[in-house]
């Protein structure tokens, strides 16, 4: 809100660190495939699909928005109206949140297979 970054610099902020937690995961599986033990009860399955859910939802809002916001492209940015502004705002902060939870949502979903539990 500061603009000190765009929201899209948020964004791939968020997804470069679910890269990361991929490629560590994949390390994790690899490296104890035969000591490891998992239980389907480990999943945090509510978790995964509330916050699966709600990030889709954040992000159809953040698309709406912005669909609404390229009817203006030709209005300077000192002549946009505060429900624009807000918009923009609002939308940002959807897409951003919603990118987040959507990240999230597929880390906790195989979480417990990556960090399983050991053997004796």
């Amino acid at each position: 809100s500061a603009g000190w970054h765009r929201p899209s610099d948020a964004l791939a902020a968020f997804l470069v660190v679910g890269v990361w937690a991929a490629l560590a995961g994949l390390v994790l599986l690899f490296t104890q495939r035969e000591q490891a033990q998992f239980s389907t009860a480990d999943a945090h399955r509510v978790a995964s699909v509330v916050l699966g859910v709600g990030g889709v939802i954040a992000l159809v809002i953040g698309g709406l928005s912005l669909g609404w916001l390229t009817d203006l492209r030709a209005v300077e940015p000192e002549e946009l109206t505060r429900r624009a502004l807000f918009v923009a705002y609002a939308g940002s902060a959807a897409g951003i949140a919603g990118t987040m939870a959507v990240v999230m949502a597929l880390v906790l979903a195989v979480v417990h297979r990556l960090v399983p539990r050991h053997q004796g």
